[in-house]
């Protein structure tokens, strides 16, 4: 089942609290009204309580009451009063509209109460106490006495039509209004939804762009809100896959070009071999022929292969290495007779470092300048051990071990300088017996990055120069 799209869902939450907020606020505000009037109404009735039962005389066993002082003159519909007694529940004086009869005996009241009466309209409804004797004393003030009366139980009620239709005129205010402000906030939340949702839109017609043309530019609004955080990270990750897209391109083609040569090598030379029979010598030759084209399909494969690990990040599993000794190893193998190889700096020379990586660099930057300069010029190797100071003839102060190769061939071409660590890339000077493929000094930066050496390259005049900082 397909769910809610987040513009959707950004205005459905909007809508849904924005709505539940205002009823909750129009709840509050009516329930407030609606007691105010009733605090004001319920005042009002015990005012016209008090003032009734402070006219009430007690003559002769009876209570007695002026008509005209019931509720300061005004009787009608709206009021209905009832004073009866306590003790017996009599009614003592009735006046104005009805009330309901009493379900039980009138109970003592501390405090008067207030109740609403249903009925169209409602009334509302307040009882009271007083005990009259407590007013009535002897006229003669030597004798003091206290003469016995009863205590009056006081009902009066007044009509709630006005109090209804002051609510009445509440309710429809608030329904008015909220259905005003509910359409308001649906607006509101289609704008907002489509505001916040916008630059999300924005960024992936720009990734559908990506994939079609290779545009990396991302939309941004250059205010440092999430969506620009967001539009840089894509924009990074879409830089680092178009890259790494356009590397596996140029890495195919190339390695296919590479690997056509030494398998059309191989090829031509079985198919003449096969032509005719021929010597043991001749088949020989051609065999010659054709282990030294598999031999440079195999370093080829093991370069990309080696290549394709540290792509992918290779761990490096460092350990203590003697640096001397194995440069010293490096060049017995690529120059047996040490007539070209010329090595300089302390016998013994310890850094952490894996070793046949490090193998690996050694012998493509010496394997590089062997072939690429006259056999009669030398090339140098110097080993400098960590020196925190500059020390004179040694360079500037390093605080790492260094390793300077520097030969004396025709150097690099302004062309080419900018590339040279680029795969299966060959200088025009090479050697017209070599059999590389152009990923020898490709291996070299990629060793000095995974092992985070500080590799630069300084062109010179009458060859280059190499420096290795481990």
């Amino acid at each position: 089942m397909r769910g809610m799209t987040i513009q959707n869902t950004l205005r459905a939450w909007f809508f849904l609290l924005t709505t539940l907020l205002l009823v909750v606020f129009s709840t509050v505000l009516y329930l407030g009204v609606r007691r105010s009037l009733f605090q004001a109404l319920d005042a009002e009735i015990g005012a016209r309580a008090e003032a009734f039962l402070s006219s009430v005389e007690w003559e002769e066993g009876r209570a007695h009451v002026e008509a005209g002082d019931l509720l300061g003159g005004a009787v009608d519909d709206k009021w209905g009063v009832e004073l009866r007694d306590a003790g017996s529940g009599r009614i003592l004086t009735r006046v104005g509209a009805a009330l309901p009869p009493l379900k039980q005996k009138p109970l003592a009241l501390s405090m008067p109460r207030f109740v609403t009466l249903p009925g169209s309209p409602p009334r509302r409804l307040g009882l009271f106490a007083r005990d009259l004797e407590k007013e009535e004393m002897g006229e003669e003030a030597e004798e003091r006495e206290r003469r016995e009366g009863p205590r009056c139980f006081l009902r009066i009620s007044r009509s709630m039509a006005s109090i209804e239709a002051q609510l009445a005129g509440v309710r429809w205010t608030i329904l008015v209004l909220g259905g005003f402000s509910l359409l308001v906030l649906l607006a509101f939340s289609l704008f907002l939804s489509w505001r916040l949702v916008r630059p999300l839109r924005d960024l992936g017609e720009t990734a559908k762009r990506v994939q079609a043309n290779g545009q990396k530019g991302l939309p941004r609004s250059h205010n440092g809100d999430e969506v620009d955080q967001l539009a840089a990270i894509l924009e990074d990750a879409f830089g680092a896959l178009l890259a790494a897209l356009d590397r596996q391109r140029r890495f195919t083609s190339d390695a296919s070009h590479e690997l056509r040569n030494p398998i059309a090598g191989i090829q031509n030379a079985a198919e003449v071999a096969l032509r005719q029979r021929r010597s043991p010598e001749e088949y020989q030759a051609f065999l010659q022929d054709i282990l030294g084209s598999s031999q440079r399909m195999g370093r080829l494969v093991s370069a990309l292969l080696l290549l394709a690990r540290m792509d992918q990040g290779m761990e490096v599993q460092k350990e203590p290495t003697d640096i001397s000794m194995l440069l010293a190893q490096c060049a017995l193998d690529l120059d047996p007779g040490g007539k070209r190889i010329q090595i300089q700096g302390p016998s013994q020379l310890t850094a952490k470092v894996q070793p046949e990586l490090l193998r690996i660099l050694c012998e493509n930057l010496l394997q590089n300048s062997l072939h690429y300069t006259p056999k009669e010029s030398p090339i140098e190797v110097r080993i400098l051990a960590p020196n925190p100071v500059p020390v004179q003839g040694q360079g500037s102060a390093s605080p790492r071990p260094r390793l300077i190769f520097r030969d004396h061939g025709p150097g690099i071409p302004p062309s080419l300088q900018d590339h040279i660590f680029d795969r299966f890339v060959r200088g025009a000077q090479a050697n017209p017996n070599r059999d590389g493929a152009g990923l020898g000094l490709s291996l070299v930066a990629e060793i000095a990055r995974v092992h985070s050496f500080d590799l630069q390259v300084h062109f010179l005049e009458d060859g280059v120069q190499f420096e290795l900082g481990l």
